[in-house]
């Protein structure tokens, strides 16, 4: 637990918070694009087809990303019966989004090259330092995804299954996600 606390300094913060706020967004997008691809506009009548992380993430999901290392976005409202393939294509968006998250990661990493030979020497070890954030928390949140709970976005393939009771406020959902990746942070860091 001491050496969880240890990794929550000021620079740490910095990188994990806007690395998270930025491929949070972007998953966001990736998500409500699959969704309108496949034939729902909800999401783009919900303002979602954007990458600004006000829509997209709420308090609780940069705690995590801060805190624990897992992000998710805030629940998108996907509807079977307004999506192509109901069921199969809001796994089809949901596995989408993961995917395109995950490539993001190791797109931007196979791209250091490039970052190194534009930036200024004095920056450096900054944008390096926020590369190796943004990759590995792109790898998490794609990972963190997969689990069919809560706030994930797999949640969306077991949502329309789900009892109408047991469907939470978006809100709950999230603290519960957030609770969640704390419970997994806390298992690996023993």
């Amino acid at each position: 637990m001491i050496s969880l606390l240890w990794e929550l300094h000021p620079t740490r913060i910095l990188y994990d918070a806007s690395a998270g706020v930025v491929v949070l967004a972007l998953h966001g997008l990736f998500l409500a694009l699959a969704a309108k691809w496949l034939g729902d506009r909800g999401p783009s009548y919900d303002g979602r087809l954007t990458a600004d992380p006000s829509v997209h993430i709420d308090i609780y999901a940069l705690v995590g990303v801060v805190v624990t290392g897992f992000g998710w976005v805030k629940p998108m409202d996907i509807r079977p019966n307004d999506i192509k393939g109901r069921l199969f294509g809001i796994a089809a968006a949901a596995l989408f989004a993961i995917a395109a998250t995950f490539a993001l990661g190791r797109l931007a990493m196979a791209n250091r090259g490039t970052l190194i030979a534009i930036t200024p020497p004095d920056l450096l070890q900054f944008a390096e330092a926020w590369l190796f954030s943004f990759t590995r928390l792109s790898d998490r949140i794609a990972g963190f995804n997969l689990l069919p709970l809560f706030a994930l976005t797999a949640a969306h393939i077991v949502q329309p299954i789900l009892p109408a009771r047991l469907r939470l406020p978006t809100t709950w959902l999230s603290a519960l996600t957030l609770a969640l990746a704390f419970a997994i942070k806390l298992w690996v860091w023993r």
